[in-house]
């Protein structure tokens, strides 16, 4: 009976630790992807900014790909590409995301 108890509370320890494993292996992930959405609606709203526009919306940042997401806006916006890497780099080194990343911009009507 107790040999039976202790394999019983040996396979449910080991069950909640497998669960416990997977569910913290994908949070890194997701944790990495809502502060990536976060810093480039922070760009969106800089750029927004530096245009002199304080009304116009930035709209929700989507997920494409893994690691490959979509930024864009209310209205149609013209950019520098200086000023464009300058406000990035600020926003991604507050936000300690790593500083390898490509940048592409599409000009969509």
């Amino acid at each position: 009976m107790k040999k039976r108890i202790f394999f019983i509370l040996s396979g449910l320890s080991l069950l909640a630790f497998s669960f416990w494993f997977l569910m913290s292996s994908e949070e890194p992930n997701q944790l990495f992807s809502q502060k990536v959405k976060v810093a480039l609606r922070a760009v969106g709203h800089q750029l927004l900014l530096a245009h002199g526009d304080s009304t116009s919306l930035v709209m929700p940042v989507t997920s494409l790909t893994e690691n490959t997401y979509q930024l864009s806006f209310q209205k149609p916006l013209s950019l520098d590409p200086s000023a464009l890497v300058v406000v990035i780099d600020s926003v991604f080194q507050k936000a300690e995301l790593p500083k390898d990343y490509l940048v592409e911009t599409y000009s969509c009507f």
